[in-house]
């Protein structure tokens, strides 16, 4: 489940009750879900979080390079690795280094990085 303080506005997540891939579209006390065809309102318990996957990294336009995925944003140079446990680092700088598991935490670093937010179309999917 993630933790309240972690998502933002247009973050990707599971939505439990029916299994459907939904943004996060307000947040407070209750928080609004867009799903493909309907609005949901639910509590942060009932979210999940969608783990990165390389159909995912392919939708967010992230290119397969011989040893990991790489994408080029206003400048920046962007790399991450998918490590043996699913674990992945993204980096941008030899100094900048985050460890992330799920699309949210991709949404939030590519936001803290570029200043764009990544919009991946998950509408449709399900786990």
């Amino acid at each position: 489940m993630p933790q309240l303080h972690e998502i933002e506005i247009g973050n990707w997540f599971l939505y439990i009750p029916n299994g459907n891939y939904c943004t996060l579209k307000s947040k407070g006390d209750i928080l609004e879900l867009q799903g493909i065809l309907d609005v949901y309102k639910c509590h942060v318990d009932q979210l999940a979080s969608i783990k990165v996957t390389t159909h995912i990294l392919s939708l967010c336009e992230f290119k397969k390079q011989t040893a990991y995925y790489s994408k080029s944003v206003k400048g920046i140079e962007l790399s991450l690795s998918i490590k043996s446990d699913g674990a992945i680092l993204l980096w941008h700088e030899e100094s900048k280094k985050y460890n992330i598991r799920f699309v949210h935490q991709l949404q939030n670093v590519y936001y803290e990085v570029t200043g764009d937010k990544i919009q991946p179309n998950l509408y449709g999917v399900k786990e």
